[in-house]
């Protein structure tokens, strides 16, 4: 959810960038805000269609790593391809963390417990995004440049997913949602 918002989210800066690349015409400017969600289709179509035969929480890895990579080359930059190329690889890294995300809610919890982690997934994506493009549209104000230090808040996660996420590996062939998960502490499976 916000890490979708996150990716467009610098569309704030869009007239600010086209000021600094005048030769570009509007369309091309417009293009990196939408790159990354024409490949966030293509990357989340994969993603589910592999997900039962990859480690999910592997999968989250190169996910982020895609993503931090793809903002610390959008806050150095000199040329409009290399804002295409880490526009393209924050649209990879959604296209992989979000299905594995969702992916991951079904696979470790059961019975009334899915639907209330699916909703505060959903609902901690939406107020996240909110807030993301709040402060771009800040951001947006200055040098559009500073638009891009927004995206660094995912680096803890990216973090997180290096040092605390569990990595074993689903069982080739096993489809999302067969495994029948452990409960969390106190919890009932129903």
């Amino acid at each position: 959810g916000s890490l979708q918002m996150l990716s467009c989210s610098y569309a704030a800066a869009l007239a600010n960038i086209q000021a600094s690349f005048p030769q570009a015409s509007v369309n091309l400017i417009q293009l990196i805000a939408t790159l990354p969600c024409y490949i966030v289709i293509v990357v989340s179509l994969i993603i589910g269609k592999v997900g039962g035969s990859i480690s999910l929480e592997k999968a989250l890895i190169p996910g982020t790593g895609f993503y931090v990579l793809g903002v610390f080359g959008l806050l150095w930059h000199d040329h409009l391809w290399q804002i295409y190329l880490c526009a393209a690889m924050i649209g990879i890294s959604v296209g992989i963390v979000c299905p594995a995300a969702a992916q991951l809610v079904l696979k470790h919890y059961t019975g009334r417990d899915q639907p209330r982690m699916t909703g505060r997934l959903v609902s901690a994506g939406s107020v996240g995004g909110i807030l993301m493009n709040l402060l771009t549209g800040i951001f947006a104000n200055g040098v559009w440049h500073h638009v891009f230090f927004i995206h660094l808040v995912f680096l803890p996660v990216f973090l997180a997913c290096l040092l605390v996420m569990p990595h074993h590996v689903t069982p080739p062939g096993a489809a999302a949602g067969q495994e029948q998960a452990a409960p969390a502490d106190g919890q009932e499976v129903d």
